[in-house]
């Protein structure tokens, strides 16, 4: 008889909290969860050493590899310039893994980063795998990797940079239009030689012109869509033998990059194509005296 007045009486009063309870539920917490792209490396980040050399943008340099010489892991190779070699662990050229936006960059040209065409200001990221990569990130990974990441601008900017070792110059102009998710980087980089410790020329001049425009959105079908093109003209090269006897100019070197990520499983096509006049090699007379 206990028994059945607990169920008579103290059930029906359960039944009806969980009933209010229930109503009241949405009223009281509603979350909503946005889910992100996952980055092109992600599984390589829950396997490999990754180090972060920049958090910044703007960082006042002439050489992409500069951004790089302050890790332990790195070192730089060569003549400096626009083809400035970066050296991991002993491991150059085409044994380290060369990336923009997860994108891999492939080039036969003997000296400089496979990502000569980024200027140092246009880098938002880069992120260093110093060990063998091949495994995660594919062939050309032996000796490491480096992906570059562009930086998104959040507001119209304008930065001017000069440097006093090689009468270095650079404009950066950049914007975005919220609206539309549109966002622009404009970029001139120019640079004379640079003198050694007598005062002598090293022939590492150049000027180079860049343009990204990019779109992103997260609820698109369209979820990243970008485009980069870079031109640079009368980059110079020294050679093995005194830099200011013999030396390599390169008239023209062209790079168009072009990437879409859809909202569908992440599905990405990208083109990568680049165009290096390498015809033209300076021999300065001798005179017999």
């Amino acid at each position: 008889m206990p028994r059945l007045l607990y169920y008579l009486l103290v059930m029906p009063c359960c039944l009806i909290a969980a009933q209010v309870y229930a109503d009241n539920v949405e009223d009281i917490l509603r979350i909503e969860v946005m889910g992100r792209a996952p980055n092109v490396q992600h599984a390589a980040t829950e396997v490999l050493a990754v180090t972060n050399s920049i958090d910044q943008t703007h960082v006042s340099t002439d050489s992409l590899a500069s951004l790089l010489q302050d890790l332990p892991m790195v070192n730089l190779s060569g003549q400096g310039g626009l083809l400035q070699s970066v050296n991991i662990r002993g491991s150059a050229r085409w044994r380290v893994q060369t990336l923009v936006e997860g994108i891999p960059i492939h080039t036969d040209r003997r000296a400089g980063s496979a990502a000569e065409f980024l200027s140092p200001s246009m880098v938002g990221q880069a992120r260093v795998y110093p060990a063998v990569a091949s495994t995660q990130l594919g062939a050309g990974a032996i000796g490491g990797s480096i992906d570059f990441t562009l930086h998104i601008p959040q507001s119209p900017g304008l930065a001017l940079r000069y440097g006093t070792n090689n009468n270095y110059r650079e404009v950066l102009v950049s914007g975005e239009h919220a609206a539309s998710n549109v966002s622009w980087m404009i970029n001139h980089q120019h640079a004379n030689n640079s003198k050694d410790g007598n005062s002598k020329p090293i022939q590492d001049r150049f000027e180079q012109h860049s343009l990204v425009v990019r779109k992103q959105s997260e609820r698109d079908k369209l979820r990243d869509a970008l485009l980069l093109y870079s031109a640079a003209n009368n980059v110079a090269k020294a050679s093995a033998d005194n830099p200011s006897s013999r030396f390599t100019l390169y008239p023209e070197n062209e790079h168009t990059l072009a990437k879409i990520v859809f909202d569908w499983h992440n599905a990405t096509v990208y083109a990568h194509n680049s165009q290096l006049t390498t015809d033209y090699s300076y021999y300065p007379s001798v005179t017999a005296v």
